[in-house]
């Protein structure tokens, strides 16, 4: 494990320990998102539950994620369109 994962695994064990200590027990999952906009600054996560705003935060992020596989998958769509479109169909065979 590379120093700065060992670094962000203790930032994300300190914040789950304050967090129960405060009895706010949110999901691993959002936890870590939290953290990762708030480039692991502890302080800064554990204030984001206590006044809420982290529920804002991960709406947005749940919302961008929604998003971003529409566009993915409206971008699939259209590249199998102009794949398709651009298929070259086989010349019959000739009969002798």
């Amino acid at each position: 494990m590379s120093k700065s994962s060992e670094n962000n695994r203790a930032v994300f064990n300190k914040v789950q320990k304050k967090l129960s200590k405060l009895e706010i027990k949110p999901k691993q999952n959002d936890i870590e998102l939290i953290l990762d906009y708030f480039n692991f600054d502890l302080n800064e996560t554990i204030e984001a539950f206590r006044n809420l705003s982290a529920n804002e935060i991960l709406q947005d992020c749940r919302q961008s994620s929604t998003k971003n596989k529409q566009i993915h998958e409206q971008r699939r769509r259209t590249l199998t369109l102009k794949t398709s479109s651009n298929l070259i169909e086989p010349s019959p065979s000739k009969i002798d």
